[in-house]
């Protein structure tokens, strides 16, 4: 016997070069055309206004402490926590509105001047 196995009628496979080996890009790839860009460890990311926004439209503050600002977002998240147990003598309604209205113009505030002081546009 034999460790050949016998060849069956067909094309000839292509040469080893030219096969797809794994790993390996094929030559015509836009891939090669468009490198990867990798920030440097230490790069400084903008902080987005939105995100900070639409995170305090679901939590007062927290927007804020996403932008960095972490005490005026943890002090304005109390401030409307209590609001809420306020509410039982009605008083606290118009600090819960007031409270999530001013986390939301906070957040935005505090996303743009984070982005200014680290010299980037927002």
């Amino acid at each position: 016997m034999s460790d050949q196995q016998p060849r069956t009628p067909g094309p000839e496979p292509p040469p080893a070069s030219t096969r797809w080996q794994p790993g390996a890009l094929p030559q015509n790839t836009q891939w090669q055309q468009q490198p990867t860009v990798i920030a440097p460890p230490g790069t400084v990311v903008p902080k987005s206004p939105g995100i900070a926004v639409i995170a305090s439209l679901f939590l007062p503050g927290l927007g804020s402490m996403i932008s960095g600002n972490v005490a005026i977002g943890v002090m304005i998240l109390c401030l409307w926590l209590a609001s809420w147990l306020l509410t039982v003598i009605l008083i606290g309604f118009v600090g819960v509105f007031v409270f999530w209205v001013w986390g939301m113009a906070q957040a935005y505030r505090d996303a743009v001047s984070w982005n200014r002081h680290h010299g980037m546009i927002s």
